[in-house]
């Protein structure tokens, strides 16, 4: 009667991520697909070009329409995923996050369906409150990975609780195929259009992002 591991008897996982064609979000994804071929992944979407993003796997799947937790039909899926980085950041929409989970976690428990996070971190966090409903949710989720010893430490008395380096990290670059181009910046931008205390320097930090292009340019970058 020996154990099965997790990829034998979970066929059909339900993916929570955050689904903008992020470059960390995306490698997560990758990652998961590539190494598990013979799991069928799903994961909700509102954009139809996010499909070009994975258009060489198979194994995941697309449900067109807005998530909510509170439609999802539990016993439709053998476990549940949510990988992420910064997704447990106290805010309003935060802590009503946080207390959606605890609820959907607590349903998945009844049908014994399993739930996991991967390869995220916690904080910042302000209230006490958002600390206990945190515990309370990483208590009843079947594991929690964390990505940074620092939010690992303030968990790791729970059993379902781990720590290992970010999952992206693991993403190995065929140096062959790549060649490094002489005279070459990235630039790693973000969207401040929904980041309620950002959003009003929007404009100034799109010009400051304009102007270090412009700088470097001029220099032969």
């Amino acid at each position: 009667n020996r154990k099965k591991k997790w990829k034998d008897v979970m066929k059909k996982i339900l993916l929570f991520a955050y689904t903008k064609v992020n470059l960390g979000d995306n490698l997560f994804i990758y990652l998961l697909l590539k190494k598990y071929p013979n799991v069928d992944f799903y994961i909700h979407v509102v954009e139809k070009e996010y499909e070009e993003v994975y258009n060489n796997f198979t194994n995941l799947h697309y449900i067109y329409e807005k998530r909510d937790i509170n439609q999802i039909n539990i016993e439709k899926f053998d476990a549940y995923l949510y990988v992420g980085g910064s997704i447990f950041m106290e805010s309003k929409y935060g802590m009503h996050e946080m207390k959606e989970f605890n609820k959907f976690i607590k349903k998945c428990k009844e049908h014994n369906k399993k739930f996991f996070y991967m390869s995220c971190n916690f904080g910042p966090y302000k209230t006490q409150e958002y600390l206990k409903l945190a515990k309370e949710n990483f208590s009843l989720c079947d594991g929690i990975c964390f990505r940074d010893k620092k939010s690992y430490n303030i968990f790791k008395d729970i059993p379902t609780v781990s720590y290992a380096p970010d999952m992206a990290f693991t993403f190995e670059i065929d140096r062959k195929k790549y060649r490094k181009e002489e005279k070459t910046i990235g630039i790693s931008v973000i969207s401040l259009e929904n980041r309620e205390k950002l959003k009003y320097l929007e404009l100034q930090y799109n010009d400051f992002i304009k102007r270090i292009i412009i700088k470097f340019a001029k220099r032969g970058y």
